[in-house]
């Protein structure tokens, strides 16, 4: 009986040991992909603030644009109705 339990621990040994280096292995392989994707998530921030940087000064521009349009739609009204008041316009 002594045998069949030694050699049954043995077994059981064995399977700890082996499952222990699979989880090893698996830590290992999902700490090498998250490594990756960490990397990949700060350039992907930089990208992201950049892009945002982008936009703000995109949309100023577009305010600056619009104001320009205004004052230049506003002054070629004025400019149309001096010429309707000249002679011969």
């Amino acid at each position: 009986m002594a045998a069949v339990d030694t050699q049954v621990q043995c077994l059981v040994d064995q399977k700890i040991l082996e499952t222990t280096r699979l989880a090893l292995q698996e830590n290992e392989e999902v700490n090498a992909q998250l490594g990756k994707l960490s990397k990949l998530t700060q350039i992907l921030m930089k990208e992201n603030f950049a892009l945002q940087a982008s936009k703000i000064r995109l949309s100023l521009d577009v305010d600056n644009l619009e104001q320009m349009l205004s004052k230049i739609s506003c002054q070629n009204c004025i400019t149309e109705k001096v010429r309707e008041r000249l002679p011969g316009g």
